[in-house]
């Protein structure tokens, strides 16, 4: 069976690229795949801007603070 142009022409020479990079080839079939049913939490990213979800709340439209000198 002949492999088709994708396959010879860009993944092969991918694989190749990124084996000589250091990296290793796993073929499909020996993958285990981790289901995750829930998306990753960032808490470094999520703790600081849940803090202060709306800095502008209670102002009206219009409104600026300024900054204290």
């Amino acid at each position: 069976m002949s492999q088709s142009p994708e396959k010879s022409g860009v993944e092969i020479p991918a694989i190749k690229s990124l084996v000589k990079l250091g990296y290793a080839y796993l073929p499909g079939h020996t993958v285990e795949v981790e289901h995750r049913h829930l998306a990753p939490v960032l808490d470094n990213i999520l703790r600081p801007k849940t803090t202060n979800p709306e800095p502008m709340a209670g102002q009206r439209p219009g409104q600026y603070r300024r900054s204290p000198d």
